[in-house]
């Protein structure tokens, strides 16, 4: 049986190739993978494999932001040389340093407030794996529903339930939780102009036909 190189597989399943097709670059079989390298990677099931496919690119993501920059090489001494002059003299080549590319960071998952309440309250009672595990039988497999006060995460899909465990969520605030936060925080900001800038928010709120405690109501 040839040797699967268990980077190399999860590095062509990052990039959207197929399980069958990673098999057949990596010179193996379907029947292979499920029989006995899954196994031996400790990949029980389908749902365990997607969990392996996001880690592989979250790390992977995370390692070339956080990779250092090479150290800049020692000045050269300048050397000089005696030269000729020909009729046609050679122009200098000018060199340019290379831009320097911005990493793109990673935006977390955003979650309603009842959404991130249901994920806590799940994660004092089962380990990360088996909550996704779970999760994932709400899509594929027995099409059942997280009931009573999870019901809030049958809205998150495999990929943000994924990302919301392992590399952490922010909270999706309302309308009227962002007007909040703007009236509470004007005086701190504009200082003696925000008695216009709440004056503001109100009418706004009252065109946008929002009733808001601590602005308008």
């Amino acid at each position: 049986m040839p040797k699967v190189n268990k980077e190399e597989y999860f590095s062509l399943r990052a990039q959207g190739v197929s399980r069958k097709e990673a098999a057949k670059k990596l010179g193996t079989s379907i029947a292979s993978l499920d029989t006995y390298w899954f196994g031996k990677w400790g990949i029980k099931n389908n749902a365990g494999e997607e969990v392996e496919i996001a880690r592989f690119k979250e790390s992977h993501r995370e390692s070339k932001q956080e990779a250092p920059a090479a150290p800049l090489a020692p000045p050269v001494e300048e050397v000089k040389v005696e030269t000729i002059q020909a009729s046609d003299p050679v122009q200098e080549k000018t060199t340019f340093p290379e831009p320097q590319i911005e990493p793109i960071p990673t935006l977390p998952v955003q979650l309603t407030q009842e959404q991130a309440d249901a994920l806590t309250l799940i994660l004092k009672h089962k380990p990360a794996d088996e909550i996704v595990l779970l999760h994932s039988s709400t899509f594929i497999v027995s099409r059942e529903r997280w009931r009573d006060k999870l019901d809030p995460l049958n809205d998150l899909s495999m990929d943000d339930m994924i990302r919301a465990i392992y590399f952490g969520y922010e909270i999706l605030r309302t309308p009227e939780e962002q007007l909040l936060q703007e009236f509470e925080q004007a005086e701190a900001r504009y200082g003696a102009d925000s008695t216009a800038f709440k004056t503001g928010l109100q009418i706004a709120a009252g065109i946008l036909g929002h009733k808001v405690e601590g602005v308008n109501a």
